[in-house]
């Protein structure tokens, strides 16, 4: 699996559960026995909060009207996705991080972006996410992972072999490093940014990757998280909960991922991404299409996917509260554009 796959899945959203980074952690540093997430901006950064990063939280929406058109700059920001200029930036109000699924308040001073950096993005209630993939500048063969999390619900580390203060744009941080693999330290600094926005820069390969990006974030910008579909038919219940997506170097984004509570998500990506899990078994629209139990202990899910729509590749996951003609009622209900 590649890094790029490795950072979409641990920027996916996973209902009732922790974050997984079982992938880009495999073979390197935890940096803390468990991964938590901060229930509110008071808890101290080395405590921990038991609370599931897809868990639909009452929104936070700001309570002031249109900002003046000057706070949102006409220059370009990474990920270089659609700006949204009549909402209320973070840095006019931390709140509005992790208010709505549909736009991300956390992007990139664009000179900080390196050749061929990609990125993946999570908005979700709660939180925000956004994960940077780029060549090593250390000379070591391969890519490497950074991941941003800002919010009410920001990612905490609890624990590390080492950690010092040091500060990010003025402000008092934590500089944490894990060394459960020697040759392979990991790197986290975590801080209050302005006005009030709790944020976790992780898996840094080094102390000067994290602080770069920490030092590069932006919070002046409003961009919106646009997917190629738009659900138009959906059982009864569900609501969107979460947006996220991958970008390339241009800016265009790759694939994005819907998620509905409680337990249903909606993926489209380039067609033939993941392989055919054996023979055709249904049809969607006169479309083939493959039914096919994805269940792990405890958790019940099923995924409709069809190959080829349109040149993508669209896959809808849903738990045990739902059925295939659910599936099937959501793929027909899909609209493009």
């Amino acid at each position: 699996m590649s890094i790029e796959q490795d950072i979409t899945r641990t920027l996916t959203a996973h209902e009732g559960g922790e974050i997984d980074t079982t992938g880009l952690l495999a073979g390197a540093t935890r940096l803390g026995r468990a991964r938590r997430l901060r229930r509110n901006t008071a808890v101290a950064l080395g405590a921990v909060a038991v609370l599931g990063i897809g868990l639909a939280v009452p929104a936070l929406l700001p309570e002031s009207g249109t900002p003046p058109a000057s706070v949102a700059p006409a220059g370009k920001v990474f990920p270089n996705l659609p700006q949204v200029r009549d909402k209320v930036p973070a840095s006019q109000d931390p709140k509005v991080v992790g208010s709505d699924p549909q736009l991300v308040h956390l992007t990139l001073d664009p000179a900080l972006q390196t050749p061929g950096m990609t990125a993946g993005f999570t908005s979700q209630l709660g939180e925000e996410r956004l994960g940077l993939v780029e060549r090593r500048s250390d000379a070591k063969p391969g890519l490497t992972g950074t991941i941003v999390s800002a919010g009410r619900q920001a990612f905490v580390i609890p624990a590390a072999d080492f950690e010092r203060d040091t500060t990010v744009g003025g402000k008092p941080a934590k500089l944490f490093v894990g060394r459960a693999v020697p040759d392979r330290p990991k790197y986290a600094v975590s801080w209050v940014a302005d006005p009030g926005i709790p944020v976790t820069v992780y898996e840094g390969f080094s102390e000067e990757a994290v602080m770069r990006v920490a030092n590069g974030l932006r919070f002046d910008t409003v961009v919106g998280c646009k997917s190629r579909i738009t659900a138009t038919a959906l059982p009864k219940g569900p609501s969107q909960y979460s947006c996220q997506g991958m970008v390339d170097d241009t800016g265009a984004i790759t694939s994005t991922t819907l998620g509905f509570s409680p337990d249903m998500r909606i993926e489209e990506m380039p067609k033939y991404t993941r392989p055919a899990p054996g023979a055709p078994n249904t049809t969607v629209g006169g479309r083939t299409a493959y039914w096919t139990d994805r269940s792990s202990p405890g958790r019940p899910q099923w995924e409709l996917m069809v190959d080829d729509w349109n040149g993508r590749q669209v896959v809808i996951s849903v738990g045990s509260s739902f059925t295939l003609d659910d599936a099937r009622m959501i793929a027909e209900g899909l609209r493009w554009g």
